[in-house]
């Protein structure tokens, strides 16, 4: 059962993921169709930099559950490398739960904020897009993020494999 699980949480990743490079190739293309509009016809779209800066932020939260799944995100552990291999694993552990308290504290209050912005139906300047849309993205990301540290944290329980990250996982291409 854990193993089907791991296989869902891993495979909503990466379409999370693939979804990400989708909107990155998307927002070049915006931008790139812009550029030509704006110096080759004095004409550029009005809508553009308003929908980048949406797929922006949806690039980041989709992309956001890789980097939680590879164990990748930037952190501050230079004293860690100091500590016994035991304390640094159990301060691994300690962060993730705490990262997990804190993602479903920011999740509980931005479900909210969508449905209001849902609700009242507010819409952006530029484009008209419905800001839910968006804005959804925040807790959309997070959740991912969420599933992503329980699947890191169940490989660590049962199979006892660490929770760092591999330190050569960026020269290898992958953790």
């Amino acid at each position: 059962m854990l193993l089907l699980l791991d296989r869902v949480i891993r495979g909503i990743v990466r379409g999370a993921e693939i979804l990400s490079g989708l909107i990155l190739v998307l927002s070049i293309g915006i931008n790139f169709v812009n550029i030509v509009g704006r110096y080759a016809f004095h004409s550029p779209i009005a809508w553009a930099e308003e929908v980048m800066l949406y797929l922006m932020l949806a690039l980041v939260f989709l992309g956001a559950g890789m980097v939680s799944l590879r164990g990748r995100h930037i952190r501050m552990d230079v004293v860690l490398h100091f500590m016994p291999r035991t304390w640094r694993l159990a301060f691994d552990v300690l962060s993730e739960l705490v990262f997990l308290a804190v993602a479903v504290v920011v999740i509980w209050l931005a479900v909210p904020t969508v449905l209001q912005f849902q609700d009242f139906d507010q819409r952006s300047e530029a484009a008209n897009i419905p800001v839910w849309i968006p804005h959804s993205v925040v807790p959309l990301g997070i959740f991912i993020m969420v599933l992503a540290t329980l699947a890191r944290l169940a490989e660590r329980v049962v199979h006892g494999a660490p929770i760092e990250a591999d330190p050569n996982a960026a020269e290898s291409g992958g953790a």
